[in-house]
């Protein structure tokens, strides 16, 4: 895992991303990017939600999100962020 910033660099403001979906345009703030596996992923935070609230995306070459869909992947993912965080940060 590596800590990556390829969303936020394409970012006006480098936090601020427009998702467009089928009931409309949803405001996120990016909070933090990683790459896992060589697959880029973004933990992000509807503008309206409250702090503490966040979501993680897999992000694709031209910024497009998606939901993770497989319960394998999001494993791997937290696995590698769970290993980061108490490898570096304990």
């Amino acid at each position: 895992m590596k800590e990556v910033t390829h969303l936020r660099d394409t970012l006006e403001d480098g936090l601020s991303y427009v998702n467009s979906k089928s009931k409309g345009q949803e405001k996120l703030k990016v909070l933090h990017e990683v790459e896992v596996n060589g697959v880029h992923y973004a933990l992000m935070q509807h503008t309206h939600q409250r702090v503490g609230e966040a979501y993680l995306y897999k992000v694709f070459d031209q910024g497009q999100i998606s939901d993770i869909e497989t319960v394998s992947e999001w494993e791997n993912v937290m696995d590698a962020i769970h290993y980061h965080l108490h490898t570096y940060y304990d």
